[in-house]
């Protein structure tokens, strides 16, 4: 069992960080060297504290989403919508109330400014990549900013997706916990711990004595904490703290993002099967999953088929280029299959050769096909997707079987 994290304080290079943490599904801890130039960092912060002024002149007629981190609402808090020139009044004055800005989507509203730059280790966001595109365009690239004290309840990221965090200033404390070990710390209902820190009732919680201690991890200014998937955690603002914060999935993490939907589903169906004779009981199944996690089974085919039809088509591209084309041009081609580069975030293509350019598409293309597979193949998908989509899905993966032949 680990009993901490990793500390990256030199440039590592993609190969070694997809090997050492994507691969493994183990979290790291990088130095402030890889947001040493962000904007951000820079712009925001005067004399090592948030600048309200200069966030009031850009942002201070957004609405922004808060909590108050003193009132619990079933599993998390009270949340409430304010104009950020009213929560940085708060910031400055305080009072008794202990209230977090979590959640605002500063990127997506605000997607002409320059604040970051995205590290190469995590470009490989499908998530966004698919969500960005959608009509009812979403992402998951948030802004926290939180008062000392304030903090986030036990939890896992959503979808089992991995995160990345960074700090911009402050000092946050990372209770951690590898996957499995969140069984000890669910009550006899199926429900998560509020907060780990906690006198857990016995009664409720009789396995909480199994279980292993979290991994504590500190993490300062410019510091970004790597997540894996499946990895629950609590986290607390020892100092005030502003944060930029992003959920993303990619080829060594979508298999887990699959096994937690259909967990998801597999939790649905227990808990309303008295109605399974039901007409069209695999369609209302899937009403619940999509209100209780934000996914169902025809979204997530969706988001496998987009992802697998623009790696084809890029690759496609690539086969008609003649053999005299500009190595620069190849390049552009596969980084477009390799990183996101929406919402005006700057991205660099990782200094990787085209050769392992390639092998990473190739593998992004394997890992969708074989989950891709499992969906088409689960029972409610036969009754849930058309036959269209099923012949679609089936066509595209022999596709991805015959071009890596």
């Amino acid at each position: 069992m680990m009993s901490k994290v990793d500390y990256i304080d030199y440039f590592m290079s993609y190969d070694e960080f997809h090997t050492k943490y994507l691969e493994q599904n183990k979290p790291c801890h990088l130095s402030k060297l890889y947001t040493k130039q962000w904007k951000c960092r820079k712009e925001w912060i005067k004399d090592n504290m948030l600048d309200t002024s200069k966030l009031k002149l850009c942002f201070g007629d957004a609405i922004v989403p808060v909590v108050d981190c003193s009132k619990k609402y079933y599993s998390s808090n009270v949340k409430e919508d304010m104009k950020m020139s009213a929560f940085l009044d708060y910031w400055m004055n305080r009072g008794d109330k202990i209230l977090y800005l979590k959640d605002w989507h500063c990127q997506r509203e605000f997607n002409h400014v320059d604040i970051y730059n995205v590290p190469e280790f995590f470009q490989s966001d499908w998530l966004n990549e698919y969500w960005d595109v959608k009509e009812e365009s979403d992402d998951y690239r948030f802004v926290y900013i939180g008062v000392k004290g304030s903090w986030t309840p036990f939890h896992a990221d959503v979808f089992h997706s991995y995160s990345w965090s960074a700090n911009i200033c402050g000092l946050k404390k990372w209770l951690l916990y590898p996957p499995g070990e969140e069984v000890f710390l669910t009550d006899k209902y199926g429900k998560l711990a509020y907060s780990v820190t906690e006198k857990l009732d016995s009664t409720l919680y009789s396995s909480v004595e199994k279980g292993c201690d979290p991994i504590v991890v500190y993490q300062k200014e410019g510091e970004i904490i790597f997540v894996p998937s499946g990895w629950h955690h609590q986290v607390f603002n020892v100092e005030d703290t502003v944060s930029i914060n992003h959920n993303w999935v990619n080829s060594n993490s979508i298999k887990y993002m699959w096994k937690y939907i259909h967990e998801q589903l597999v939790k649905v169906i227990k808990e309303i099967e008295d109605c399974k004779d039901m007409d069209g009981f695999p369609q209302q199944c899937q009403l619940i999953l999509n209100a209780s996690v934000g996914i169902d089974f025809s979204s997530f085919y969706d988001m496998l088929v987009k992802l697998i039809k623009t790696r084809l088509s890029i690759l496609k591209q690539i086969e008609k280029l003649d053999k005299d084309s500009n190595i620069e041009q190849i390049r552009d081609y596969l980084s477009q299959a390799f990183i996101t580069s929406v919402r005006n975030i700057h991205t660099t293509i990782p200094n990787i050769s085209m050769e392992l350019h390639l092998k990473y598409i190739s593998n992004d293309l394997i890992k969708l096909q074989e989950v891709l597979q499992l969906l088409l193949q689960h029972n409610d998908s036969k009754v849930i997707l058309s036959k269209e989509l099923h012949k679609e899905g089936f066509h595209l993966i022999n596709d991805i079987k015959s071009y890596l032949t």
